[in-house]
């Protein structure tokens, strides 16, 4: 849907040149910026890179700045993982200008990279070429190329559908398929929350979650982006260095961006949890004790102080006596213990499962 408004409003830029022109090189920026940033899911990043195409297609100002070459070089030092996304829309350009002079720089630059260490982008442009040179030998025995009268679909709905994607049975691809994936919701993160304050009170619960006993920073990454999966209030860590750790940030997915993260030290943690109780809160710890109530009996109360153990320790003797209960999870197999991301996870999701009333 967002896609489609974004669509209407570029075909519709006769209307205003100067302001819709402000917002295409606007969304190019985006675009772009999204593309040599971080990376992204396929279903992300195949929709920006369309994005790409139709913004570039649909400009009228020779001036505006829209140099998909220059964002390749960018690619090629920013993010070389890019490089892939920029080399195919190259590829759409061409066939969608049909242009002596774009088709040439499209070679220029585009040819180096066929030899290029990195496995993906060689193949990605050895492909496009591949690809392309068939596309011009179609288009030069039938006369077409050059020729700007063609008219070129830029609908998603009348495009072929890859071999290699699933079909349904009994039915083409085109029809209505049996799932789809939702995953992406981009307008969640597109407006201020003052400005829908109800949709942003209902994503938050009341659930601390204390990791502050864990040292692991790939564990802490994982921690945060499950946080932000199931609205944890607050996600409380040893130190905030972690967060700058690239081995936190490429298993977190930005979700330090979306969720509160606190420093406690871990020989502060008694004073901690004594306040968060005093705050109402009750402290429960996931271990292994005589007294352990299984997860599957337990009833989460809504102001919940979830404390993890250390990988290796668990939970301090010292830290046991200031919990309220003592929680573990019903195992069945002969090893008696789960990585802590993948228990705090289970935890996680048991409490979302009880106190969240909705689907968020």
């Amino acid at each position: 849907m967002l896609l489609n408004i974004i669509i209407i409003l570029i075909r519709h830029n006769s209307q205003n040149n100067l302001y819709f022109q402000e917002l295409l090189n606007e969304l190019m920026n985006f675009v772009t910026e999204n593309l040599l940033g971080e990376s992204q899911q396929p279903s992300i990043r195949y929709q920006l890179e369309w994005l790409y195409i139709l913004l570039f297609t649909n400009n009228k100002d020779k001036y505006s700045g829209f140099d998909i070459w220059n964002s390749l070089t960018k690619a090629s030092s920013e993010r070389l993982g890019s490089v892939c996304s920029f080399i195919s829309i190259a590829y759409h350009l061409v066939r969608l200008k049909r242009d002596n002079t774009f088709f040439e720089q499209f070679i220029e630059n585009v040819l180096p990279w066929c030899m290029s260490q990195n496995f993906n982008i060689r193949l990605y442009a050895q492909v496009c070429l591949l690809l392309l040179f068939f596309y011009l030998l179609v288009l030069i025995k039938a006369r077409k190329w050059g020729d700007e009268s063609s008219q070129i679909s830029f609908s998603l709905a009348e495009c072929s559908v890859p071999n290699w994607i699933m079909k349904t049975e009994g039915g083409t691809a085109c029809e209505e398929p049996f799932s789809l994936q939702k995953k992406f919701a981009p307008w969640k993160g597109m407006f201020p929350q003052e400005l829908n304050p109800d949709i942003c009170q209902k994503m938050k619960g009341e659930l601390v979650l204390v990791a502050s006993l864990i040292d692991k920073t790939s564990n802490l990454g994982g921690l945060a982006r499950t946080c932000d999966v199931f609205g944890v209030k607050e996600l409380v860590i040893d130190s905030l260095n972690f967060v700058n750790d690239k081995q936190f940030t490429s298993l977190s997915m930005t979700a330090e961006k979306h969720i509160d993260i606190t420093e406690v030290k871990t020989h502060h943690l008694p004073d901690y949890i004594n306040k968060m109780k005093n705050l109402g809160y009750i402290a429960v710890g996931a271990e292994q004790t005589t007294g352990s109530i299984s997860l599957s009996d337990y009833k989460f109360q809504k102001k919940t102080l979830l404390i993890l153990g250390n990988e290796r320790e668990g939970i301090p003797v010292n830290i046991l006596p200031f919990l309220d209960a003592c929680i573990e999870i019903p195992q069945y197999g002969l090893i008696r213990s789960l990585n802590v991301h993948v228990s705090g996870a289970i935890f996680l999701w048991e409490y979302a499962k009880q106190q969240y009333k909705c689907d968020i």
